[in-house]
């Protein structure tokens, strides 16, 4: 028999998985698993998952795998999984232990093992996810079909720089969401008669699916440097009421409230330690900066240096529904079954939690490597401006020593950013019941003919916010948080049936929420950070 599970480090990802649990047919490079009870700690920790979402069980029915042993520098190890069944929960992080890592990879190398194990092809045919809370609820999605790839297609090794990029796609065709959050122990009798129980799930349909994953690594430690995911979603269509509405918006008010927790439950040695990645990584690739070779430069084309997240969907379509009964309607209301429908086309979403703010060089960073951003540009142009007036302020308030150590560390400020676009936008205004269609008008619709003579490309709305931090320490005042937010040109038209739902609906929705108690996080109100809130719309002459 032979152990191919622990030459591969099969054996840290599965609980119990033992020699007699392998068939392996060695010459024709194929074996199967059954049963396995995966290992939900080494899971969470490879996938980076927040502190306070955690998997408490993982268990796995089958596992194929298909080693092509004579190919295996060149074809990757395929993994067929039949039905993969995870459970995870929300949990209410209360120490820093929940960061404890369960194996170190300082101490690996990266060798043909490590290299098998970053290229595997994993199919699963079934995928069921479970949140097991009295909050939420979320089943799955299921089959996938392509081609396997070869393995140099899809990762660029660069050994003068020492660094790894791999890349991962997922892709399925319909993927169904449900997500909900049932929480009736703060509800008064006006919100339990009003319907709002807070426990319609939220239900989403997406179609044609992907998922792209780049990783750069270390190839002397294995350790990670930088990462981006893209979620990209050609539709999504969601049909929602008025509790469906107040599910989904309780539900993310209690996801907030944990990674509020979390955020000041965590120790800042992690902020630390993402910096000093991203420095040596940089430094890294300055120092080779004269070695010139095809493959440098594929490696530099499609290299990432920093970590960012990304969101990318081509069309929503949202129809709004009311269903309050009678009694629940103002004793005026003359609007029978309102509805309204929203289309939102390209939302773009992106964000960057570490960002540095400036070059090695003491200069600004430019943005340039900002995926699908064109920089430099309006936004970039304030934000330095904004950035040389804050530093000159707070260095105002200090004396000569602070100032001295200021000076010295304010080349090491970073940001979190997140840039959202939006490139159409139409909304209807409202129909009833017996509203026909060629009768329905539009509320809101981009003018698209001004829009598209402006000098340079220009989405409908484009918002950036912005927040400060120092990674090493926050013993100095950080320049102020921004939002910036540019609309294009539009036509808006005026309907009074149509605000007065929207009006009502908001209202209905805010008086039946109520923060969760547990995750209150009391602050003095005295430390809030300014916001700088700047709003530009363009109109024609």
């Amino acid at each position: 028999m032979i152990r191919f599970d622990q030459s591969l480090g099969f054996d840290q990802f599965a609980r119990n998985l033992k020699p007699e649990q392998i068939s392996l047919e060695v010459l024709r490079g194929k074996g199967q698993l059954r049963n396995l009870e995966l290992n939900e700690e080494v899971i969470s920790e490879r996938l980076e998952f927040p502190p306070w979402l955690k998997i408490v069980k993982a268990h796995c029915s089958s596992v194929t795998v298909k080693i092509p042993w004579t190919q295996i520098k060149s074809a990757p190890v395929q993994l067929c999984v039949e039905e993969l069944q995870v459970v995870i929960r929300l949990v209410t992080p209360t120490s820093p232990n929940i960061l404890k890592k369960t194996s170190p990879t300082h101490n690996k190398s990266y060798d043909l093992p490590e290299r098998v194990l970053e290229c595997l092809s994993l199919y699963v045919q079934s995928i069921e996810i479970y949140f097991e809370t009295e909050k939420s609820r979320m089943p799955s999605f299921h089959e996938w079909n392509g081609q396997i790839p070869k393995i140099n297609m899809t990762r660029i090794h660069e050994r003068t720089l020492g660094q790894v990029l791999f890349f991962k796609h997922v892709s399925w065709r319909v993927l169904k969401i449900e997500a909900s959050h049932n929480n009736n122990n703060n509800l008064n009798e006006k919100q339990t008669r009003r319907g709002s129980a807070l426990n319609s799930p939220l239900r989403l349909l997406t179609e044609n699916g992907r998922c792209r994953i780049t990783i750069k690594k270390n190839t002397s430690d294995c350790s990670l440097i930088a990462g981006r995911m893209e979620l990209l979603f050609d539709e999504i269509h969601w049909l929602a009421y008025m509790a469906h509405l107040r599910s989904a918006i309780d539900f993310y008010q209690h996801i907030m409230d944990l990674a509020n927790l979390s955020s000041n439950i965590l120790p800042k040695q992690l902020s630390v330690h993402q910096f000093d990645q991203q420095k040596n990584s940089t430094v890294s690739a300055s120092s080779t900066s004269h070695v010139s070779n095809s493959n440098i430069n594929v490696f530099r084309q499609h290299d990432i240096t920093q970590s960012s997240h990304h969101l990318l969907i081509s069309r929503i379509d949202l129809h709004l529904c009311d269903d309050s009964s009678a009694e629940d309607l103002p004793p005026d209301w003359n609007i029978d079954s309102g509805a309204m429908q929203a289309t939102i086309l390209k939302l773009r979403v992106d964000f960057y939690p570490q960002h540095k703010v400036f070059e090695t060089d003491g200069k600004q960073s430019s943005r340039s490597n900002w995926l699908r951003y064109v920089a430099p540009n309006t936004f970039t142009d304030l934000a330095n401006r904004q950035l040389d007036h804050h530093f000159g302020l707070i260095n105002s308030k200090m004396d000569s020593n602070t100032r001295l150590r200021f000076e010295r560390i304010w080349p090491q400020l970073v940001s979190a950013n997140v840039v959202i676009r939006i490139e159409d936008l139409i909304i209807q205004a409202i129909s009833e019941r017996n509203t026909k269609k060629e009768d329905i008008a539009y509320l809101i619709e981009v003018n698209t003919s001004l829009k598209n003579r402006m000098p340079q490309p220009l989405s409908f709305a484009h918002l950036e916010i912005t927040s400060y931090n120092f990674p090493a320490t926050d013993s100095y005042p950080v320049p102020p948080n921004s939002v910036y937010l540019m609309l294009a040109p539009f036509v808006l038209i005026p309907d009074t049936k149509s605000i007065r739902w929207l009006i009502y609906a908001f209202e209905n929705i805010l008086n039946s929420l109520e923060a969760p108690q547990h995750c209150i996080i009391k602050q003095d109100n005295s430390n809030d950070k300014q916001v700088e809130i700047r709003i530009e719309m363009i109109m024609p002459k």
